[in-house]
């Protein structure tokens, strides 16, 4: 699939694994984009499980993320298991709390701080012990994930900005773009 969509045709189409996303301002150009998709899987000798597509909708859930005209937000449903995780109690707990959390990580401010007391509990050799720096992270980390930005899409015609953050445990950067609604 990256050797079919790779960079030239971004910001429109985007692959991951067998799944295809089509992203556009205007139905024409929607059209317009899905042609073109359909022609580059055929001249590839691909199939499409008709079945499994959706065209030219609104709004779309694609890999644990809702995706509409606002940008990209976290899928409420797929973070509820996290909201009802119950405090780790071993190395295992943790490792899975922290793989939870990681696919949405980037909708976390100053997550690789807030996780430092949990990625404590994983170094080897290293008794496992509960304090209250790993309650207080795993009670920020929870809710962060429902509190989360809705990410918007660069346009690539306005001028960028780098944001960056460091502490003694953690460092940090974004990539930033401001907008007429702030």
């Amino acid at each position: 699939m990256d050797s079919l969509f790779g960079a030239e045709v971004e910001p429109y189409v985007f692959a991951y694994l067998d799944d295809i996303i089509l992203v556009t301002e205007t139905f024409e150009e929607h059209v317009s984009w899905l042609e073109r998709v359909i022609r580059i899987l055929l001249d590839a000798k691909l199939v499409v499980n008709r079945d499994k597509c959706e065209f030219c909708c609104q709004s779309v859930q694609f890999l644990g993320y809702v995706l509409d005209s606002s940008g990209l937000r976290i899928d409420s449903e797929r973070v509820r298991p996290l909201h009802d995780y119950p405090t780790p109690r071993n190395v295992k707990q943790v490792r899975r709390l922290l793989g939870m959390v990681g696919w949405y990580s980037r909708f976390i401010k100053m997550r690789a701080e807030i996780k430092v007391p949990l990625a404590r509990l994983l170094r080897k050799d290293t008794p496992f012990v509960w304090g209250s720096d790993q309650e207080q992270a795993f009670a920020t980390l929870k809710p962060s994930l429902s509190e989360a930005p809705v990410l918007v899409r660069p346009d690539f015609d306005k001028e960028f900005a780098i944001q960056t953050d460091a502490s003694d445990y953690a460092i940090g950067a974004v990539l930033t773009q401001e907008r007429e609604d702030g």
